[in-house]
């Protein structure tokens, strides 16, 4: 009777719905601040790689967002699309509840194949929680998703090559091996750089089977078809080395580059690959017990750890320099995203543990009270709520003042689009070696433009020009923008346009004059959200 029961209760333990029900639970108690809403806070540090992706997710779906009334081809700086692709379900539902919900979705598919990839390489029924976790208690991925890095948080792909060739070792079936081959193509479109992290994790893998030239042969077309057009159509971006200006006399890969003490202090928390310290014996423990139960795991862990430690020393150590040498890596210049080699690394010698799983409590509380990244960071959207109701105004574009000076950080005006929906004449702030639309420099010498910003003097002209063009609102933030910049604005329009409509958020004049109607006030004390930036045009 004992074995029946035993299987029971394996069987229970590995059932897919329990597994999913727990790491939502998980997500929503540990990952998640307590006093988060989905469907009015934004996941996400408010900075320029955040923007960039709430403005690259609109501008994918609706070509005319950026650079009114020329339009922009958002596919032009976003190679990896798969993210956008994935997002296109959710794109009825509203801003931020929809950005939200992919971000949680990715991390809990993530959790899942973490899970199974634990799962598969022990037999014991805990192992694949052992694996899941482990992605909790590293900041790696729960930094991408802080920083609003979409294709760099998918990290379901790689692990599902992971998963495929586990079990390709454990048959010998070649489904498994086609099937690895075309999880790392996919893994390709989510981010370029995941193949050759994956690869390089797979090295005692393909080592050992050196002698299957077919498969091998086989593998790679599957792998490589699928990015080839990729390559073929960013070759020029991706061969060029990027020479961003220095930042105090640094580079960027310098300032990215990890120490010892990156383990042991959060800060600056966007390059941040802090490890839990209680989940690194644990990596001791499974270690030791590797060396001589499975030697393949041992290999394959330690030498994915220690490629993750040398790579993400950056320019503190060689192996950065030289990687970037190689065709298409040139434009790697953040070190910290080889973090995924340390945490998949450490999945494989943790699931080796699984009599560990007791203390996962007491890693959980010590990593969330040493990490800046966990639970995660988010920002209220509440202040800037008003804007929704110039969604169902009259359909034009919308120019927000002031168009080059004035914001604290760049792109904030595609945050206030995701709430109106309304096409920007205001520029995106483009990545390296991209330019801007054909003839968009005449739009911006356009005198109308010139007067409305206060380069000129504003004329009525200018207004029937700007009709013309199809602005039909003008709008200045009153959030974050400084009080003494709003009276300016106001001061210089008010004498064309006459005074504005307060929505409280904002002050908008209607080029066409049919103002909605809102109710005079002065606008709440208002928090005004914490703005860090980052710098990240891949």
């Amino acid at each position: 009777m004992s074995i029946p029961q035993q299987n029971t209760r394996t069987q229970s333990y590995s059932h897919p719905i329990l597994i999913g029900c727990i790491y939502v639970i998980v997500i929503r108690l540990v990952v998640c601040p307590w006093n988060f809403d989905v469907s009015t806070d934004l996941i996400g540090v408010l900075g320029t790689d955040t923007l960039d992706t709430l403005a690259l997710r609109w501008a994918f779906w609706h070509p005319e967002a950026h650079f009114f009334p020329i339009g922009w081809n958002a596919t032009s700086v976003t190679p990896n699309v798969l993210d956008h692709l994935l997002f296109a379900p959710l794109l009825s539902l509203t801003f931020p509840l929809a950005d939200n919900l992919w971000w949680l979705s990715q991390l809990w598919i993530s959790l899942v194949c973490a899970h199974v990839y634990g799962a598969t390489l022990s037999d014991h029924p805990h192992s694949g929680w052992m694996g899941g976790v482990t992605l909790l208690l590293c900041d790696s991925l729960i930094r991408e998703m802080a920083w609003g890095h979409a294709p760099q948080a998918m990290w379901w792909a790689p692990l599902c090559t992971l998963i495929a060739l586990e079990r390709w070792q454990q048959t010998n079936e070649r489904r498994w091996l086609i099937g690895s081959g075309i999880a790392l193509g996919v893994s390709g479109w989510c981010y370029l750089y995941f193949m050759p992290f994956i690869a390089l994790i797979s090295l005692p893998i393909w080592f050992k089977q050196i002698q299957s030239a077919f498969i091998w042969g086989l593998i790679g077309v599957l792998t490589v078809s699928g990015n080839l057009f990729w390559l073929y159509a960013h070759t020029p971006e991706m061969l060029a080395v990027p020479t961003p200006p220095p930042i105090d006399g640094k580079s960027l890969t310098t300032i990215h580059s990890a120490t010892v003490s990156s383990f042991w202090h959060g800060s600056p928390v966007d390059i941040s690959n802090q490890i839990s310290v209680i989940w690194m014996m644990v990596v001791c423990a499974g270690g030791y017990r590797l060396w001589t139960e499975k030697p393949r795991h041992f290999w394959m862990g330690t030498l994915s750890i220690c490629l993750g430690l040398g790579l993400i020393a950056g320019s503190n150590l060689p192996f950065m320099d030289l990687l970037s040498h190689l065709p298409f890596m040139s434009r790697l210049l953040w070190p910290e995203r080889f973090g995924i080699l340390i945490v998949i690394g450490m999945v494989v010698l943790v699931s080796h543990v699984p009599k560990a799983r007791w203390i996962i409590p007491l890693a959980f509380i010590e990593f969330t009270v040493r990490s800046h990244n966990l639970p995660l960071h988010t920002t209220s959207l509440d202040p800037w709520q008003c804007l929704r109701s110039l969604e169902n105004t009259e359909q034009g574009a919308i120019l927000e003042l002031p168009l080059k000076d004035g914001d604290p950080l760049y792109n904030q005006q595609s945050l206030r689009q995701r709430l109106h929906k309304h096409p920007l004449v205001n520029p995106f702030v483009l990545p390296p070696f991209v330019s801007p639309p054909l003839g968009w420099n005449s739009i911006q010498q356009m005198e109308a433009i010139q007067g409305i910003d206060g380069e000129r003097t504003l004329s009525e002209k200018h207004i029937v020009d700007l009709r013309t063009l199809g602005v039909r609102i003008i709008l200045v933030d009153r959030v974050l923008l400084p009080e003494t910049k709003q009276q300016q604005i106001q001061s210089r329009l008010q004498s064309i346009l006459g005074a504005p409509t307060n929505l409280q958020c904002a002050y908008v004049w209607y080029l066409d004059g049919h103002p909605i109607s809102v109710e005079e006030s002065d606008p709440p004390p208002y928090s005004t959200p914490t703005l860090k930036s980052t710098q990240d045009p891949l």
